[in-house]
C-alpha cells in the first residue's frame, strides 16, 4: 500500500487505520509531497518516485518478465487500478465516520 502524506482525499490518517486494520498487508511506504493525483499518472516527473518500486514488488511477488511494464501504458493503467482501490476502501470508511 501506497499513501500519499498530502492527499486530501485519502487522508494519511484514514490511510493509516485501513493499514493498521489490514492484518494481510505485506507492504506499507508513506510518500512525502504526494497528492492524490501523484498516484493517477499524469504526474510524470513524480511516478517514479514510487512505480519503479510497486512494479518490483509486482515481479517479486508475481515472478513476471519485464516484458509487459515495458509499455508506458502500464504506467498509467497501474496508477489508475490504485485510486480505484482505494477509493473503494477509503470513501466508504469516510462516510462511516460522518454518519
Amino acid at each position: 500500500m501506497y499513501a500519499g502524506k498530502n492527499d486530501m482525499l485519502a487522508v494519511i490518517e484514514d490511510v493509516r487505520w485501513v493499514r493498521d486494520h489490514t492484518p494481510d498487508l505485506i507492504y506499507y511506504k508513506e510518500l512525502d509531497d504526494f497528492t492524490h493525483f501523484n498516484f493517477n499518472g499524469f504526474n510524470v516527473s513524480q511516478k517514479h518516485q514510487y512505480y519503479d518500486d510497486l512494479l518490483n514488488k509486482i515481479r517479486e511477488a508475481q515472478g513476471m518478465s519485464d516484458s509487459i511494464f515495458g509499455n508506458p501504458m502500464m504506467y498509467f493503467f497501474t496508477g489508475l487500478l490504485i485510486v480505484i482501490v482505494a477509493l473503494a476502501i477509503l470513501i466508504p470508511l469516510h462516510l462511516r465516520k460522518k454518519a
